[in-house]
C-alpha cells in the first residue's frame, strides 16, 4: 500500500520545472491546487485497480500518472478515472502507461469534438437571433391595425358598388340560367330527365339510407 510518504515524493516530482517544463512555456508549472486536485484523483484512479507485484517500480509508475493528470483538462481526467465509463469499468488490473495516454487522448479528442459541436450551434443561434433582430426592425414605425383602420375607416377606404335595380335583375337572371343549364346536365348524365324534381345528388343519398336500413 502507498504510504503519505511516497505521495509526497511523487508531489515533489510532479512539480519540479524538470518534469512539467513544456517546450514553448519551461516555467509554467501547475498551481498547488491543479496538483492537489491531479494528487486526489491518482489516488482514486489507482485504488481502483489491482496491482501485480512484478517487480515494476510503482512510485515512478504513479508519480507519470500524476504528471500526466496535471497535463489535461479536468473533464478529461475526471471521465477516464469514472468508475462506470472509464478506463476502471474496463480493466481490472492497473493499466499500462500507454494505455492511460491513449485513453486521456481519446477522451480529449471526443471533448474536443463536443466543444466544436457547442461552439457551432451557439454561433448559428447568434446568426438566427441576429436576422431575426433584423427582420423585425424593418417593421419599426409601420402603423398598427388599429392606426390602420382609424385611418381609412370601418370599410378600409373601399366602397360597395352600387346597382341599379334594372341591372342587378339581368344578373340574377343570368345566373339562374347558368344553374339551370348545369343542373340539367347532372340530371342527364345521372339518368334523369332533364327536369327531374329529384336532383341526382338527392336521389344517390336517398338510396344509401335505402341501402343503410335494409341490412
Amino acid at each position: 500500500m502507498e504510504t503519505d510518504d511516497q505521495w509526497k515524493k511523487v508531489g515533489d516530482l510532479v512539480t519540479s520545472p524538470k518534469s512539467l517544463a513544456e517546450p514553448n512555456k519551461p516555467h509554467m508549472l501547475p498551481s498547488t491546487e491543479s496538483v492537489a486536485w491531479a494528487t486526489t484523483m491518482t489516488r482514486r484512479f489507482c485504488a481502483s485497480f489491482k496491482k501485480a507485484d512484478d517487480g515494476s517500480d510503482i512510485e515512478v509508475f504513479f508519480t507519470v500518472i500524476l504528471e500526466m493528470f496535471c497535463r489535461y483538462e479536468r473533464s478529461v481526467v475526471e471521465a477516464v478515472c469514472s468508475l462506470t465509463s472509464g478506463l476502471p469499468s474496463k480493466e481490472e488490473w492497473l493499466p499500462s502507461l500507454g494505455a492511460v495516454a491513449r485513453a486521456l487522448e481519446v477522451e480529449r479528442e471526443a471533448s474536443r469534438g463536443y466543444d466544436e459541436r457547442v461552439a457551432y450551434w451557439n454561433k448559428r443561434a447568434d446568426q438566427q437571433l441576429a436576422a431575426r433582430h433584423e427582420w423585425e426592425a424593418q417593421f419599426e414605425g409601420r402603423p398598427t391595425y388599429d392606426e390602420l383602420k382609424s385611418m381609412y375607416g370601418e370599410n378600409w377606404g373601399l366602397h360597395p358598388e352600387e346597382v341599379d335595380p334594372e341591372t342587378q335583375k339581368r344578373r340574377d337572371e343570368w345566373a339562374n340560367h347558368i344553374s339551370r343549364l348545369f343542373y340539367e346536365r347532372e340530371c342527364l348524365a345521372a339518368g334523369l330527365p332533364a327536369n327531374s324534381p329529384v336532383s341526382p345528388s338527392l336521389l344517390k343519398l336517398l338510396k344509401e339510407q335505402d341501402a343503410k336500413r335494409s341490412q
